[in-house]
């Protein structure tokens, strides 16, 4: 009788355990998704990821699971069979929504394994990094319309940063000195002097 009491203790432990987990999972700001042990069909994704991804689980899995999602069918068999073969993958990947909206993601993946080592599961953790990537393509833009300004204005123009580092020397400075912008830009700590 004893056994029994310690038996039905021990697996509401683990059911409360495995609620706080979910409940983590469902709170989560990043899309979290676990597939079965082919990386095919979605059988979780949490409340990040539905509105992410604009998919549920189940809709998901009939376009294709969760492969679908990449933007690039060649990468989804890349990423997994890395994550197959080295148990995680971490990098920047292209992945769509739903509706088609292309979005650049820091993924994390792994693999879910059993006692013996099989691969059961997998499961995927997704950070939009989509507006971060066009704010730094509106800097390398702005940066570059300012460098072609700053090339092309008629006087002598040399700009240094708060760390001494020259970081514009124009067509205009290199007529004037004799030196050529590639061997000045970089340069700090009054080496352009």
């Amino acid at each position: 009788m004893l056994l029994i009491i310690k038996d039905i203790s021990e697996r509401k432990n683990t059911e409360d355990e495995l609620i706080r987990i979910k409940k983590a999972f469902e709170v989560a700001s990043n899309a979290i998704w676990i597939t079965d042990h082919r990386a095919e069909m979605v059988v979780y994704c949490n409340t990040s990821f539905k509105q992410l991804f604009k998919y549920s689980g189940e809709e998901l899995n009939k376009t294709g699971g969760s492969l679908a999602l990449y933007a690039d069918p060649a990468a989804a068999k890349a990423v997994f069979n890395k994550v197959r073969n080295q148990g995680s993958f971490t990098s920047e990947v292209v992945l769509k929504t739903k509706d088609g909206q292309v979005l650049f993601i820091n993924l994390y993946a792994d693999v879910v394994k059993d006692e013996s080592g099989k691969p059961v599961a997998y499961m995927g953790i997704a950070t939009d990094i989509t507006e971060k990537k066009r704010i730094e393509a509106e800097l390398i833009e702005s940066r570059q319309r300012l460098s072609d300004i700053i090339q092309f204005f008629p006087d002598p123009v040399v700009a240094i940063d708060k760390e001494g580092r020259v970081t514009a020397w124009n067509s205009a400075m290199e007529n004037l000195t004799g030196i050529e912008a590639e061997n000045m830009l970089g340069k700090g700590d009054y080496e352009y002097s």
